[in-house]
């Protein structure tokens, strides 16, 4: 993977960098030093956050790079000639990934397919999605009528990889293309996703990776004042509901709290800043074993989850949960309060996990 992402790069000319949804404090500064280094590269570059870029990621050199919520990328062209006839006229239908072309000469006359030479350059746009699900990137190759070759899927090599990590070890095999701010930028995902190196996502890889970031010129303690100190005031004011409600079961070492629909609808937060609010929730119990935010929706509760302390394991075979990191999300149907499900959900996975 790590040569064929990095050909990829160097191959294509016009380049659309996806971030996935799901962990967004990964994926987003994964994607960000991605579209980084293709501009060093000289390339056309998009980047693409579906849901925005949340406020406390925003410090991050997206300037150079305007983010947007859909995009598109420079079509290919091509030429077509006939040896014996002077085209005048040129028609074309197009389905689905094929296009159907018909010439008419000077004389109003179909020139046979046969006397046609098309020439068109080697395909130079491509799309790179990065930490997106199954139907993100069906979704993406069907609008974009993408060919294989031109939609690179760059996915976890191992569960406890976060994002950041893999691509700076990609990055690491070709030192030139690691500027500062590329190194910042994946430094930040990195303290994000470790909760500054503390909980289980904590690898000897996320350290080594760290301590190579460093030497590449990351601004650790800059990353590290604007996470833990700027706040919106919108986050200010869900964090103090979320404390209101928050329970703690301190035989079970875990707690669980929630926000109704219209407090984030009229909060004024964005849904891809909710990850956030769950990181803070875990530096403020260290000692428990795992917490959950419950997130009211249209139909159902949309639980996220940190597992601080234990194996997740379980929670993967017997749930059916994708971990991203030592992070979870889980859907709930409401049966009859908010609180009932989250206390019921909360008890089930300490059962679970080891």
């Amino acid at each position: 993977m790590d040569d064929t992402l990095l050909q990829f790069l160097f191959e294509k000319e016009s380049i659309a960098v996806v971030a996935g949804n799901t962990a967004p404090d990964d994926t987003l500064p994964a994607s960000l030093s991605i579209a980084l280094v293709a501009t060093s590269l000289e390339k056309d570059v998009s980047l693409v956050a579906q849901q925005g870029i949340p406020h406390h990621l925003a410090f991050l050199r997206f300037d150079t790079i305007i983010p947007s919520s859909s995009f598109s990328l420079k079509k290919t062209s091509f030429t077509v000639s006939s040896h014996n006839h002077s085209i005048a006229n040129a028609y074309y239908t197009q389905q689905n990934s094929e296009l159907h072309i018909l010439l008419t000469d000077t004389d109003n006359q179909v020139v046979p397919y046969t006397d046609i030479t098309v020439s068109a350059p080697q395909n130079k746009r491509g799309i790179i999605a990065i930490g997106c699900t199954l139907q993100e990137i069906e979704k993406i190759r069907q609008e974009n009528r993408l060919s294989q070759q031109e939609l690179f899927i760059l996915q976890q090599t191992e569960p406890s990889l976060s994002y950041c990590e893999l691509i700076t070890r990609i990055l690491k095999k070709n030192g030139d293309l690691m500027t500062k701010d590329v190194a910042t930028t994946l430094m930040t995902g990195i303290i994000i996703t470790s909760d500054n190196f503390q909980n289980a996502s904590t690898t000897p890889q996320s350290l080594f990776a760290a301590a190579y970031l460093t030497a590449c010129g990351a601004e650790k303690e800059k990353i590290i004042r604007t996470l833990y100190t700027t706040r919106s005031f919108a986050f200010i004011q869900l964090w103090g509901v979320l404390l209101s409600r928050f329970h703690y079961n301190t035989k079970r070492k875990s707690g669980y709290t929630y926000l109704h629909r219209n407090e984030i609808e009229g909060g004024g937060i964005k849904h891809n800043e909710i990850p956030s609010l769950l990181n803070e929730l875990r530096t403020t119990t260290p000692y428990a074993r795992f917490v959950i935010i419950g997130i009211q929706t249209e139909k159902t509760l949309v639980c996220m989850g940190s597992v601080i302390e234990g194996s997740p394991s379980p929670l993967i075979r017997q749930l059916g949960v994708t971990m991203h990191g030592s992070s979870f999300s889980i859907p709930v149907r409401i049966r009859t309060s908010i609180q009932h499900e989250m206390s019921a959900l909360e008890e089930t996975i300490s059962s679970l996990i080891i």
